[in-house]
């Protein structure tokens, strides 16, 4: 009797220990600092995707920005000057002569080229 009150006591004593280890796998499981530690790594890898989505976002447009400001330029009066074009004025209108209808023979007219004008007079449209 004495032998089975013993076993018995050994097995309930068994069954608490594993309970208890239960418990405190459990617990390692929710403690607060390393549920802390793995949001925090969490957060710094959505934090690193975010930093590198935004750089390439802002590449992306200055590229985007570069292209149109090159374009612009491109396309811009002062530029085309620069290349050696020329825009006509009729000189008592300040229009601009799109067209030989615009003008008339002894006509004078400016034209603004790229470091200044020229003023002339029409001496024959064909």
């Amino acid at each position: 009797m004495e032998e089975d009150l013993l076993k018995t006591i050994r097995m309930k004593l068994e069954k608490n220990r594993q309970g208890l280890q239960s418990f405190e796998k459990q617990l390692v499981l929710l403690e607060p600092t390393r549920k802390i530690g793995e949001w925090k790594e969490r957060l710094g890898g959505y934090s690193n995707r975010l930093t590198s989505a935004m750089q390439q976002v802002v590449g992306t447009k200055r590229e985007r920005l570069k292209r149109i400001a090159d374009h612009l330029a491109s396309i811009h009066p002062k530029g085309l000057l620069k290349k050696g074009y020329s825009i006509l004025f009729a000189e008592n209108r300040n229009s601009i002569i799109l067209s030989t209808k615009d003008i008339s023979p002894q006509q004078r007219i400016r034209a603004l080229v790229s470091d200044g004008e020229i003023v002339a007079t029409v001496d024959q449209i064909q």
